[in-house]
């Protein structure tokens, strides 16, 4: 059913496109004059004439159903975020923060889902609804020294990554603070600064996701509280990370073009 949703959904916008572009020809040939069309024959002569006693209506048509296509382009094609998704996420991040200390805002401990577009990791879906609109990235390259913060790196070495220990960023947070905290994330000072928000994560893990065999994106766990991450010393709570790694990635086959 997706796959078909997403194939009306590019026909839609492809009439979108074809409409539009018809519209500038379709308004110069108002100022063509029939008898200089005759040279081509009595047919293109009536066809044009037919065409200019009607061109109003032919071009109405093609102004309103242009943006019509559009919007049903955007109607049919599937909706992201999935319910399922976000469900999935939910119970990633129950298994993570089991332990949640009283009195912490849920918000503080996150779990996210990035898609690499390009060279870029791009936020598709969280577990934290105050942070959904966040436009952070993270750069992805061939050369891992130009890779960015742990889901870059955690998309480069395709393994599981968890960092922990890092220094509380506050108002009082020293030069030192931000560059060591930078260091162990793989960022520059400047660029925590600029664009991280208020309160820092003090713990990270991040986990690989493969969509049919092929790396897709990284999940990114990160707690600003008190808690740290679950990841103990045991086989058992690592290779549940690695399972909740292949469970998105199975969900995403089926919701994803």
């Amino acid at each position: 059913m997706r796959r078909l949703r997403v194939f009306l959904s590019g026909i839609c916008l492809c009439l979108q496109w074809v409409l539009g572009l018809l519209l500038l020809p379709a308004s110069a040939l108002l100022k063509a004059r029939p008898e200089s069309a005759a040279k081509w024959g009595q047919d293109v002569k009536c066809v044009l004439e037919a065409y200019q006693d009607n061109a109003w209506l032919i071009l109405f048509l093609l102004a309103v159903f242009a943006p019509v296509f559009g919007f049903l382009a955007r109607k049919v094609k599937p909706v992201w975020p999935s319910p399922s998704m976000r469900a999935l996420l939910y119970q990633a991040y129950k298994f993570a923060f089991k332990k949640e200390p009283q009195g912490e805002e849920p918000h503080l401990h996150r779990v996210t889902l990035f898609e690499k577009k390009r060279k870029k990791l791009v936020i598709r879906e969280r577990s934290c609804h105050l942070t959904q609109a966040s436009h952070t990235t993270f750069r992805v390259s061939d050369d891992p020294e130009k890779c960015e913060g742990v889901a870059g790196w955690t998309y480069v070495r395709n393994q599981i990554l968890f960092i922990d220990e890092l220094p509380e960023l506050g108002e009082n947070a020293s030069s030192e603070d931000f560059n060591k905290y930078a260091e162990k994330t793989y960022v520059s000072p400047e660029w925590l600064r600029r664009k991280l928000p208020l309160p820092k994560a003090r713990s990270y893990l991040g986990i690989p996701v493969e969509v049919r065999g092929n790396l897709w994106g990284v999940l990114v766990l990160d707690s600003a509280g008190v808690q740290t991450i679950r990841y103990g010393p045991s086989l058992g709570e690592r290779q549940a990370y690695n399972f909740i790694g292949i469970a998105v990635g199975k969900l995403l086959e089926r919701i994803v073009s």
